[in-house]
């Protein structure tokens, strides 16, 4: 059970930010950051687990920077670019353990992040299925967010191995028994899945 964002897929603001500084030329990643987080549980947090709509989420974010909301689409749109660059050296591997074992995606997303994955299509097929957030309803480090993962494929936590780069949902995730993977670069995690997963020699990734 991988996580996407910071793992598989790498996070830059910056393209997000420069995308739109043709509407708002003073517009930074300080100001983006703390508009887009902005009062987070009654927004962010809600709109990762599809409890508000689109329209009410951006509406607050353009509000905090001064826009009118006729740029709620563009800024939309415009947050597909945080994830910048996907991480092949991870995929490589992941496209060596899918010869043993069922492959998922947990991540705490929204629906840009969603259109992003999706659109550009480059590691879907690498996953039995792939989980978000904000169409499951749960987002880690809540416990049902896994629970919901493994009871929706028939198997117990016990069975289950979680890599993920935030220590907060690590933790969680032994909490209720599965066994987890700080992600802290490549060559740590060929080493944790090779003694985890008790490879052979001649399949160690």
């Amino acid at each position: 059970m991988f996580d996407l964002g910071g793992v598989v897929q790498g996070l830059d603001w910056s393209p997000v930010v420069n995308s739109l500084l043709d509407i708002n030329e003073s517009l930074d990643i300080d100001s983006y950051r703390a508009a887009f987080y902005y009062d987070r549980p009654n927004f962010f947090d809600l709109y990762s687990v599809g409890k508000i709509s689109k329209e009410d989420f951006w509406e607050m974010v353009a509000s905090r920077l001064c826009l009118d909301i006729k740029h709620v689409d563009r800024l939309s749109e415009s947050f597909e670019l945080i994830y910048s660059f996907v991480n092949f050296d991870l995929l490589r591997i992941i496209e060596q353990i899918k010869k043993k074992y069922n492959l998922f995606v947990l991540s705490n997303a929204c629906p840009e992040i969603e259109n992003k994955v999706v659109k550009d299509n480059i590691y879907v097929h690498l996953f039995d299925k792939i989980y978000f957030s904000h169409i499951i309803g749960f987002k880690k480090p809540e416990k049902e967010a896994y629970l919901y993962v493994t009871e929706n494929n028939g198997v117990s936590p016990e069975e289950c191995l979680f890599i993920d780069n935030d220590m907060k949902n690590i933790i969680s995730a032994q909490d209720i028994g599965i066994n987890s993977i700080l992600y802290k670069g490549i060559e740590p995690l060929k080493k944790d899945l090779y003694e985890m997963l008790n490879l052979k020699c001649k399949d160690r990734v």
